[in-house]
Parts: structure tokens; C-alpha cells; sequence
């Protein structure tokens, strides 16, 4: 789940929600997370930000793996990865 610039995580031996801190760049106040979605391995996360920025980072934050803008402010309808190496994002 995530709210703005945060994204907590619920792991199944925990209560609560651990709350994990995503710096998204100079002047990330005003950006948020709006989509998530988890490789079939559990290994790597894509993140899609509302500046329009599609972020591939590792499930645990914090290994970078790739920033790629998409030049598309709105949401996409769909985040899907292809295997465990390829996102396709669908705005239909």
C-alpha cells in the first residue's frame, strides 16, 4: 500500500505495517506513488509516480534498477510485468 511518498509493507510474521520511505528526487514533495505492482518472483517492484516516471526498484527499496519517464501524467489502468525482466504499462 501506499500513500504519497511512502510505501508500507506487511510482511505475514508481522502485526502492523512497516513504513518504508521512497526518496523520489529534487523536489519530490509534490509527487506520489499511484501504482504498484510486484514481479511474479517477488524480487522487483515497478512503481509508477504521478510526474509520470516508471520506477523498477528491488522488493526490498533498495537496489535501483531503472527510471524510465514515460511522458504520460495520467495513471495507467494497467501495470503488468512480462516474466521478471519486462513491465508493460497499459492506458488503454
Amino acid at each position: 500500500m501506499s500513500k504519497q511518498q511512502s510505501l508500507y509493507t506487511l510482511d505475514q510474521t508481522e502485526v502492523s505495517p512497516t513504513l518504508q520511505r521512497i526518496d523520489l528526487g529534487a523536489g519530490s514533495e509534490k509527487y506520489s506513488i499511484v501504482s504498484i505492482a510486484v514481479s511474479p518472483d517477488y524480487q522487483k517492484i515497478a512503481l509508477f509516480i504521478n510526474n509520470g516516471k516508471l520506477w523498477i526498484k528491488s522488493s526490498d527499496l533498495r537496489k535501483n534498477y531503472r527510471l524510465y519517464d514515460t511522458q504520460q501524467l495520467s495513471e495507467p489502468k494497467q501495470i503488468v510485468w512480462c516474466g521478471s525482466e519486462a513491465v508493460v504499462c497499459y492506458w488503454g
